[in-house]
């Protein structure tokens, strides 16, 4: 047998499993926690974390008419404090919720939504006043927009739709 051939042999001998482990095989999908549903940003992850987005109501009158979406990013003052953040980060979405219905709920009604520059020089005074200034550097709004409001619950039991 020559060279050639034992070569061959020995290519063939090691492709193939990993031909057929790999062609029909899919990789397993993994559970996702609820800051895995955040928007996938083109920021360094070390250096900034992107919470879920904020919704919020737009109303008038006594009824919904849209929703009010806003995608922030923190900037870390520190990377190491990126933890710290993670512990602060339930009570500072209270907070920021807390503006944002105030802001843009009760503004809506009037067909009027806060400006980007006020929206973010007080979610940074916010971010600033919860975490605090050595946590958090800056406050960066990576998408705001209005939509149309969701459909409305069925109030039926699943067994009856």
């Amino acid at each position: 047998m020559s060279v050639l051939h034992l070569c061959l042999l020995l290519l063939l001998a090691f492709a193939t499993p990993v031909y057929a482990a790999g062609a029909n095989d899919k990789p397993e999908k993994q559970r996702s926690s609820k800051m895995d549903l955040a928007p996938r940003s083109t920021l360094p992850a070390i250096k900034y974390l992107t919470p879920v987005p904020f919704v919020v109501p737009l109303t008038r009158g006594n009824e919904m008419t849209g929703q009010y979406t806003l995608v922030i990013a923190l900037e870390l003052a520190d990377p190491d404090l990126r933890e710290e953040l993670g512990r602060q980060l339930p009570k500072l979405r209270n907070e920021i919720y807390a503006f944002l219905l105030q802001a843009v709920t009760a503004r809506s009604s009037s067909g009027q939504v806060p400006g980007l520059e006020f929206l973010q020089s007080r979610l940074l005074r916010i971010a600033h006043e919860t975490a605090g200034p050595k946590i958090v550097a800056a406050v960066l709004i990576q998408e705001a927009y209005a939509g149309p409001a969701p459909p409305p619950a069925d109030p039926r039991p699943p067994e009856e739709r």
